[in-house]
């Protein structure tokens, strides 16, 4: 790893390959969300990828939709940009390479109602870096979002911890 680069911290990720292959609902909602014309269409596809139930039911719609008409609701990407995000998903394999970073303290987060990315996937690529594994029980693939302040102060820590070991 760059000498500059301290730690790590991977959220909401995978390794790729077959055994990282996103599920049904990622890539029903990725094309949804980028083929579709209507912005309402959009805005579910959008949801059910990146949050749980729960938290859409905690939060409500009007909250969300604030989120996601700042980022991408009515600007989406374009396709060529959509179908170049799917392939990555779907093509990278990253499990191999992982090992040049072992030796740097390393932080992965997932949540247990990931939709775009199976927590399996996550334990893998923590187990194969040795790395601290923090799950969030039914949070969604924005766990940043979802789990704002554990998510942050998860990561000062992680951060801070490294910067002790380093310095």
């Amino acid at each position: 790893a760059p000498e500059r680069v301290q730690s790590w911290a991977l959220l909401a990720t995978h390794a790729g390959g077959w055994g990282g292959r996103p599920t049904r609902t990622a890539l029903t909602g990725l094309f949804g969300a980028h083929l579709s014309g209507s912005a309402a269409m959009r805005r579910r596809a959008l949801v059910s990828m990146l949050y749980s139930q729960q938290f859409i039911d905690q939060m409500g719609m009007a909250e969300i939709d604030t989120g996601l008409k700042q980022s991408i609701l009515h600007s989406p990407a374009p396709r060529r940009g959509m179908l170049g995000q799917v392939s990555a998903i779907v093509c990278h394999s990253t499990l191999r390479r992982l090992s040049a970073i072992r030796e740097l303290p390393v932080l992965v987060l997932t949540g247990t109602g990931d939709a775009m990315v199976r927590p399996e996937d996550s334990e893998r690529i923590a187990a194969a870096l040795d790395a601290e594994l923090l799950t969030f029980e039914g949070s969604g693939h924005a766990i940043h979002v979802e789990q704002r302040v554990a998510v942050n102060a998860a990561l000062q820590r992680h951060f801070s911890q490294s910067a002790r070991k380093v310095g």
